[in-house]
Parts: structure tokens; C-alpha cells; sequence
């Protein structure tokens, strides 16, 4: 009777099965392969076998592994709750405080910690202090600017003229002495400019997910952006980014426009920039 029938398509909610292994059987119902489901979820095959074995500190982070379980069980259309309230149990709770884009409408997720934050007020804080020494430096230079903001040469020292007795051998012509050389205050310098050619900009028009790493590893920016909103940022190449609804989001590096449509994928961009 097919009201007695069982879906062979979801395994999973025969019993509790472990999430790598109620994919697999999923998969393997549904009868495809590991390549398949890595190119429809743009992943390496590798990532496809280390989800389905429960291998997600291979990840980069905890976060990213129950993104890409999501996707996947999305894409062999069966429910995804079971599985990712599974594996906060395997992680005994562990806090998350990153969660990836989480389907191609555009649904963001909530709770992500700012950790990029403090990143970018220590480079506004350098900057500004570089600012005030330069402000303090110019106010006690001892020469006062002119014409196009040279500083003005200290006229030389005159001579002084010494009147000699008749018959009295005549001195040496006084040589001017040198002028001394300012080395109390240096000249007034200008900051130091940010380095415009790795220098982030971007750009919401709705609300979107972003996250952005550093060459070092740090993270500049990680969270949910409301819409109307902008950010900059800099850091050291290769930049790595994730973006969710990124047609909602303009991206300039440098003094360019980086168009996200060709690194898109169920409105989800990622890149490296140089």
C-alpha cells in the first residue's frame, strides 16, 4: 500500500544516522557519484568524501562544514535540520561564530560574530596617530614656510667688519660660518598614505553576508551587512572572500570595479584578489 511505503530516497530518517553517512545513502539511493554532487555543489571531490566520512575539522572552519552540509542536503532534496542538529551534538556544542551563505535566495544567517572589527580600528588609530606627529612636527619646525611650502633657507651670518690700526697687518677675510644645520625639528612629513592598491570597498544595496580573510590568516571582516551600508578595509594580499546575495553587492579593489557574476554561484561569490 503506498501509504505504508518508505521513501528509499531518504534514508536518513529510517534511524539517527551520523550526517556523512545519511548523505552517502542518500547519494548512493539517488545514484549518483561523488564527481556529480562535488560539480553541482561546486566543491572538490575530496570535500564531497570528507563530508560524507565526518571529517569536518578538515575544514577550514566549523562553520563552513555545516554550510556545505546544508547545500548538500538540499541538493538531494531532504531535510538538513536533522543532520546539523547532529552535528552540534559531535561538537558538543561548540559556539559558531561564523555561519556561510545558506542557499542561492539569498538567506542570511544571524548571530555571526564581528571579529574583523578590531582589526580595522587598529589601522585607523595608526593612521591617525601618524597624522598627529606630523601635526606636532610641523607646528615646532623652526622655519616658517614659504612660496609653495618650502621651508625658508636661514639667511647667512654677516661678516663682521673689525677696523684695523695703521700698519697693522690686515686679517684674513672672515669667512662666513656655515649655517647650522636644523637637526632639532625635522621638517614637517605628510602621513603616510594607505595603500590605495589593496584597499576593499564595498557596497550594500540589501543585506548580505560577507566574509574576508588576509594573507596571514586574519579575518577583516566576517558577519551579516545591512543594506544602504558600505565598509573599507585593507589588508595583506591574497584577500580571500565569501559573499551571500552578491548581486546585492558592489565590490571596487583598488581604483577597480570587481565584477562577482563570473565567481557566483547560487548567488554566493568567492574569489581571491592579488
Amino acid at each position: 500500500m503506498s501509504g505504508q511505503s518508505e521513501d528509499v530516497a531518504s534514508p536518513e530518517i529510517r534511524a539517527p544516522l551520523p550526517p556523512g553517512d545519511a548523505l552517502r545513502r542518500a547519494r548512493e539511493a539517488r545514484a549518483l557519484t561523488v564527481a556529480e554532487v562535488a560539480e553541482a555543489l561546486k566543491l572538490r571531490p575530496r570535500q564531497v568524501e570528507a563530508i560524507e566520512s565526518g571529517d569536518f575539522a578538515s575544514f577550514k572552519g566549523f562553520a563552513y562544514a555545516r554550510g556545505f552540509v546544508r547545500n548538500y542536503a538540499r541538493h538531494l532534496q531532504i531535510d538538513p535540520q536533522p543532520l546539523l542538529a547532529a552535528m552540534s551534538e559531535v561538537s558538543g556544542g561548540e559556539a559558531v561564530s561564523l555561519t556561510p551563505p545558506s542557499n542561492a535566495d539569498g538567506e542570511m544567517p544571524r548571530g555571526a560574530a564581528m571579529r574583523g572589527v578590531p582589526v580595522s580600528l587598529a589601522v585607523l588609530a595608526v593612521v591617525a596617530l601618524i597624522a598627529l606627529v606630523a601635526v606636532v612636527l610641523y607646528d615646532r619646525s623652526p622655519f616658517p614656510l614659504t612660496g609653495a611650502g618650502a621651508p625658508a633657507r636661514p639667511a647667512p651670518p654677516v661678516a663682521a667688519t673689525a677696523t684695523a690700526p695703521v700698519g697693522a697687518p690686515m686679517p684674513a677675510a672672515v669667512q662666513p660660518a656655515p649655517p647650522a644645520i636644523a637637526a632639532l625639528a625635522p621638517a614637517a612629513q605628510p602621513p603616510v598614505a594607505p595603500n590605495d592598491a589593496h584597499r576593499l570597498r564595498l557596497r550594500f544595496s540589501k543585506k548580505a553576508w560577507v566574509e574576508i580573510t588576509d594573507g596571514s590568516g586574519a579575518v577583516l571582516l566576517s558577519g551579516t551587512e545591512p543594506a544602504g551600508s558600505e565598509r573599507t578595509l585593507e589588508g595583506k594580499p591574497p584577500l580571500s572572500l565569501v559573499i551571500g546575495n552578491a548581486d546585492a553587492v558592489e565590490l571596487l579593489y583598488g581604483d577597480r570595479v570587481v565584477d562577482l557574476a563570473p565567481h557566483s554561484a547560487r548567488n554566493v561569490a568567492r574569489l581571491r584578489l592579488e
